[in-house]
């Protein structure tokens, strides 16, 4: 799988925008026929969103850490701005309904704070490296394909829209790169971790792998305890839980990452999250039966 890194950074530095170029104490438009409690769950569903994204900006953050090149990490650096700036984005747009981050139920926002405390122990790793940049296409796509066409749906509002129109055109070049990179991480000619720095080639031949694993074990526990606390609490979110026809459109994209990314199935950190998936689905799938 080919890619311009060049054209790609260049793509990305010529599409950037601000927050402040929107006028956020314009009236809601399209929410005529939601109630104050569906108005929250819209804002709290906006703010959830904001929080993976902001996961996000940390895993591109940490890509950049690691990035075998200048251009490459230039591009993760800018990717990062990009979803700071969308997470922003949607907390303004929750703000605009009447919904804070104290709204958020307490689990959810507990789980999004443990998260941001790991920050700085990611940097010094190279494991969650390999698994972050193996696993985040799932999460985009599930960005993509479920939370936010959703929120699409609940409220046609102009500004609302705009937002998210840039923040699709955004989202298109961060796919992009996630199914280079994971492609390129499974190509039997590639040895992407001699492209390491030294310590985190000397880190990835460390034998305490079994501490990695039960560290990232408890991330993923972390990100499916906010998605439970939100399932439970706010019924949009509990109905989405329920609805096949997003669900069923995210599964379908995932099942087509190899066909994007022939070499995905040769990464065992992608194999991982994708048997990780699997088991969300199936929790899933027994306590919103």
């Amino acid at each position: 799988m080919d890619l311009n890194l060049e054209g790609m950074r260049d793509r990305t530095a010529a599409g950037q925008w601000s927050v402040d170029e929107f006028d956020w104490s314009e009236p809601i438009e399209g929410a005529e026929g939601l109630g104050p409690r569906q108005l929250k769950d819209a804002g709290q569903m906006l703010l959830f969103v904001s929080g993976l994204e902001r996961r996000a900006a940390r895993i591109f953050d940490l890509c950049a850490h690691y990035a075998p090149d200048e251009t490459t990490r230039e591009i993760y650096r800018l990717f990062y701005e990009d979803e700071i700036r969308h997470s922003e984005a949607e907390t303004r747009l929750a703000a605009r309904l009447g919904v804070e981050w104290k709204d958020l139920p307490r689990p959810t926002r507990m789980a999004f704070k443990s998260m941001d405390r790991l920050a700085d122990w990611e940097h010094r790793n190279p494991f969650v490296y390999d698994m972050a940049s193996s696993s985040i296409l799932l999460f985009e796509l599930a960005l993509d394909g479920i939370l936010i066409p959703v929120l699409k749906e609940r409220i046609k509002d102009p500004l609302q829209n705009e937002i998210f129109r840039r923040i699709d055109v955004d989202e298109s070049r961060h796919l992009a790169m996630d199914y280079w990179v994971l492609d390129r991480k499974g190509d039997p000619e590639t040895d992407w971790r001699r492209e390491l720095p030294r310590e985190a080639r000397e880190q990835m031949r460390n034998p305490s792998v079994i501490r990695m694993y039960a560290h990232l074990g408890e991330l993923l526990l972390t990100l499916l305890a906010s998605f439970g606390a939100m399932a439970f609490t706010v019924p949009t979110v509990r109905k989405l839980a329920r609805d096949p026809r997003h669900l069923d459109g995210y599964l379908a994209r995932v099942r087509r990452i190899p066909h994007k990314a022939p070499n995905a199935t040769n990464v065992e950190t992608f194999k991982m999250s994708m048997k990780g998936l699997e088991r969300i689905l199936k929790v899933g799938d027994l306590v919103f039966a």
